[in-house]
């Protein structure tokens, strides 16, 4: 596999990893897998190690994401037609809070292998987009609009990061 032909499938794991952790949180694992797939054939252990890092974070979240959605924090509970269970403030609040937790370790953990990354091909905006990511969880308490903008703004940076990683490449 050629070096641009690893960077389009690192920066397509990447992008499509975060689009799914956006927008249909439970598929975030198929990018995850491309990402652990990608790396697995470089000679940099610590970005395996911090990918699989990721996964295990995603895992540990995925059944506070399920209770968010019998909670009806998460908006899946109307696709899913499901009545939100009534509990009190602690533990609806507690369950959301827990989920961004978690999300915010999986969050670092790609932040760590992009900042890998960033030093090996010099990728600009690669620090400034995991950085704005793990930003943008905070904001999801604040404002579901703030942290749509944010993280979209943070993938927009991730390729076009990659974009020009992969112009350096092909000269």
């Amino acid at each position: 596999m050629s070096g641009l032909e690893r960077i389009k499938k690192i920066a397509s794991g990447y992008i499509v990893s975060l689009l799914l952790m956006a927008l249909v949180y439970p598929l975030t694992f198929a990018g995850l897998l491309l990402l652990r797939d990608a790396f697995r054939k470089t000679d940099r252990k610590t970005l395996l190690r911090n990918i699989t890092g990721s996964l295990f974070a995603f895992a540990a979240s995925l059944p506070l994401w399920i209770v968010k959605v019998f909670l009806g924090i998460s908006s899946y509970h109307r696709v899913f037609a499901i009545t939100p269970v009534r509990v009190t403030p602690v533990i609806y609040n507690g369950v959301h809070v827990a989920f961004l937790a978690i999300q915010l370790v999986l969050l670092y953990f790609i932040y760590l292998s992009l900042r890998e990354l960033a030093s090996l091909l010099g990728g600009p905006y690669l620090r400034t987009s995991g950085i704005l990511l793990m930003l943008a969880v905070p904001m999801h308490l604040i404002s579901i609009q703030l942290y749509f903008a944010v993280t979209y703004t943070a993938i927009a940076l991730l390729a076009l990061s990659f974009i020009r990683i992969g112009q350096k490449e092909v000269r």
